[in-house]
């Protein structure tokens, strides 16, 4: 289970801001043993119950560092630079994502980015680091650059894992809705609200209707941002949501109802 790095109040669960307040990922824990993430929502506004996962990132792997960093590691060195492939990078699109070293007298680490400049596709990023680098990184070093696990979310549903198609990662639900490109808290433990997508394993098929209490609860492979009544013969590659604390009180997508979230 998650470890809540904070203590958080009914008020500051309501807070969303246009500019970031904290780490991303950063989580916090209610008296009531609710646990959040704090996260930055993608450019679609969400409602409250909403499922959220992170975005398929841009293929920053097996890329080559650039120009070594100073040998004297003594002089604080808190940057590297790197090639990029064909994809470029908005000012701090990397921030608080991680750049890991994978080839080279460094290989193994992983640093914190604090932030990065803008660059074109196949030029040359600056990566501001959290911490100081440990080691010398050579020139020509094989790094991977990795977005914050919650930054920039989306809605997408889940998918049986054959042939190419695979799952995102679902990381929080909705708790004060979320507009585009804001900051704020999402829940990842806890009771809390959901959304049904109407969709339940019956014991025979997946049929419609009121997905009933105490059902296991997954992505919905239909709705975006809605979870389902999970199928044991299909789902279970599927990422839990939780379980279901009551009926929705009606019949229909769209519907909100009681969910004890546990999305680790």
């Amino acid at each position: 289970m998650q470890q809540a790095g904070r203590e958080l109040t009914s008020v500051d669960l309501r807070i969303v801001t246009n500019d970031k307040q904290d780490f991303l990922g950063s989580t916090g824990q209610t008296g009531d043993g609710r646990v959040f993430r704090y996260v930055q929502n993608g450019s679609v506004a969400q409602p409250s119950g909403t499922l959220l996962c992170s975005p398929y990132t841009s293929n920053f792997v097996g890329l080559t560092v650039a120009a070594a960093s100073a040998t004297n590691i003594g002089q604080n060195v808190y940057e590297l630079k790197v090639q990029l492939n064909g994809t470029a990078v908005a000012a701090n699109e990397l921030m608080d994502g991680e750049v890991d070293i994978l080839t080279g007298t460094a290989k193994g680490i992983s640093y914190r980015i604090r932030g990065n400049n803008a660059a074109t596709a196949n030029g040359i990023v600056t990566l501001t680091l959290y911490s100081q680098l440990l080691q010398a990184v050579p020139a020509g070093s094989i790094v991977n650059l990795g977005y914050s696990l919650y930054y920039n979310l989306t809605t997408d549903v889940a998918s049986d894992q054959v042939g190419t198609s695979t799952n995102k990662h679902f990381v929080g639900v909705v708790s004060a809705p979320l507009g585009a490109y804001q900051y704020g808290w999402i829940q990842t433990q806890g009771r809390g609200l959901v959304i049904s997508d109407n969709r339940y394993y019956n014991g025979t098929s997946v049929v419609t209707g009121i997905i009933p209490k105490g059902y296991s609860l997954v992505p919905s492979k239909t709705n975006p941002g809605q979870v389902t009544g999970s199928n044991p013969l299909l789902d279970a590659d599927k990422q839990l949501v939780g379980y279901g604390l009551e009926n929705p009180y009606t019949a229909g997508a769209g519907v909100l109802f009681p969910c004890d979230i546990s999305i680790e």
